[in-house]
């Protein structure tokens, strides 16, 4: 139907859109694996408030391991954003998780961390700002942590039902893993706020 038209021209696009941005430049891979330290800052109250955390790659486990939802999918919404991920093959926008922590270690590398290799304030008045590291203790110190999917039950079973989809078809693959916000619960106190109500069709995942 039309819909079903309207939103396979937005996944088009989109997937048109990312490859635009990669020939540019504006989107770079890096040449080794990283850790992205990432840091959002803002005011909550009229108090400033920070949240600290790694973007990092998780491997995707089939629900009842160390990834834990809270909240159920909607299948209409899964197949809306299974779609986008078949054409633009990227996770274009990461799974928030909190693990329990504290995570001493972590802290301490956070807190360690030099001018960042991006900073920019978006539209709504939070500052945004990146780092890059390749300590390879990271996986050490998470490795037996759960994960509390905070926001973004939908893309991670997009990306479960995708990673199904690929293995059947091509074997392990960089589908395996999912593009995630880490964030120790126990040292940054994450607030907890209501989501705004969102109008019209949202095809991000």
């Amino acid at each position: 139907g039309a819909d079903s038209e309207t939103r396979a021209s937005q996944y088009t696009q989109a997937a048109s859109l990312l490859g635009e941005w990669r020939r540019d430049g504006i989107l770079v891979q890096d040449e080794e694996p990283a850790y992205y330290p990432f840091e959002m800052r803002f005011r909550l109250d009229d108090s400033p408030r920070r949240i600290r955390g790694l973007l990092c790659a998780v491997d995707i486990e089939d629900w009842g391991g160390s990834v834990i939802p809270h909240e159920r999918t909607i299948a209409r919404q899964v197949e809306d954003r299974l779609g986008l991920l078949r054409e633009a093959k990227a996770n274009l926008s990461p799974v928030y998780s909190v693990f329990s922590g504290p995570c001493r270690p972590l802290t301490t590398l956070l807190d360690s961390l030099g001018e960042p290799i991006v900073s920019l304030e978006d539209e709504a008045g939070v500052e945004h700002r990146l780092w890059r590291t390749r300590d390879a203790r990271i996986s050490h110190w998470l490795e037996k942590e759960d994960l509390l999917i905070a926001d973004g039950h939908h893309r991670y079973t997009v990306a479960l039902a995708y990673r199904d989809e690929m293995r059947r078809e091509h074997g392990p693959g960089l589908w395996d893993k999912i593009m995630m916000f880490v964030v120790d619960a126990g040292t940054e106190e994450p607030p907890v706020l209501p989501r705004p109500a969102r109008k019209g069709l949202s095809v991000l995942p």
